[in-house]
């Protein structure tokens, strides 16, 4: 968990910050309906 946060936070000083970030929130969003709603 903690290896993929930082590596999250270093690809949020790249080009593609924004769309990444985007990405990652959706999938984590995604991932908390699905458990919730089971």
């Amino acid at each position: 968990m903690f290896d993929g946060t930082y590596d999250l936070i270093k690809r949020l000083r790249s080009k593609n910050s924004i769309s990444a970030l985007a990405i990652y929130l959706g999938l984590f969003l995604l991932y908390i309906g699905v458990v919730f709603y089971k």
